[in-house]
């Protein structure tokens, strides 16, 4: 599962994800130019369970999930949204263990050092179902 959220940076607006490197998520930014992040309406909620606990490695969540999908900028969103942001990659960039202010957290939550990476994209596109 990844973790976001919106900001400014760089006099654009952005959206931040973080991923860990063993999930499919990261395989699939890496491999691209646009990216977008869909929330789901309410009456989705299962659907948003499904997505977080799956395994894209191992099935087609998207073809599974039977939602739609559309495309902005070439990045896919599901029409079952209640907001999208699409976005453009900026910026690809891997914690630094160096930099955690509260170094007990290194050992307990990376383990492996399987530290998050950080993407930043500039904000496209908003949209927002009726």
């Amino acid at each position: 599962m990844a973790w976001g959220g919106i900001g400014y940076m760089w006099n654009k607006p952005v959206f931040y994800l973080v991923v860990r490197p063993q999930r499919h998520t990261k395989t699939i930014l890496d491999a691209v130019d646009t990216f977008a992040v869909s929330f789901l309406k309410d009456e989705h909620h299962d659907k948003h369970k499904y997505f977080g606990a799956a395994s894209g490695f191992r099935e087609d969540k998207i073809k599974t999930s039977g939602m739609a999908v559309e495309y902005s900028h070439d990045a896919p969103y599901f029409v079952e949204s209640k907001k999208v942001y699409v976005c453009k990659k900026m910026s690809a960039q891997y914690f630094d263990p160096a930099c955690f202010l509260q170094k007990e957290h290194i050992e307990k939550l990376y383990p492996k050092q399987d530290y998050h990476m950080m993407y930043i994209g500039e904000i496209l596109e908003i949209k927002v179902s009726e």
